[in-house]
C-alpha cells in the first residue's frame, strides 16, 4: 500500500484495446495535507484529473486504474496532483 515515499502499483490485465493497466491504493492519491483515511471521494477525484478511474475488482479494495506505457510519467502525474514526492515500483 502506502510507504512514505513509494508508492506501489499491481499489473492487472489489459484493457480491452491491448493498454496496459496498473492499480493502486486510493491513500497513495491524496493530497499530502488531507491524507486521512475515508477519503476515498477526494482520492478519486485527484485520479480523474490524470485519467485514473475505480477499480471495480472485489479482490483489490479501495483501487483505482490508470491505463499507461510510461510508469514513471504516471508517477509524476501523481506527486504534481497531490503534492507528494513518490518514487514508483510494481509489486506482484
Amino acid at each position: 500500500m502506502q510507504n512514505d515515499n513509494k508508492i506501489s502499483f499491481t499489473k492487472v490485465n489489459h484493457d480491452v484495446n491491448g493498454n496496459p493497466r496498473y492499480v493502486t491504493h486510493f491513500l497513495n492519491l491524496l493530497d499530502a495535507e488531507y491524507a486521512m483515511p475515508g477519503r476515498f471521494g477526494d482520492a478519486l477525484y485527484n485520479a480523474h484529473k490524470i485519467g485514473g478511474a475505480k477499480y471495480r475488482a472485489k479482490w483489490y479494495g479501495g483501487g483505482i486504474v490508470f491505463s499507461t506505457y510510461s510508469l514513471d510519467a504516471l508517477v509524476r502525474e501523481i506527486n504534481e496532483a497531490t503534492g507528494r514526492n513518490y518514487s514508483g515500483y510494481i509489486c506482484n
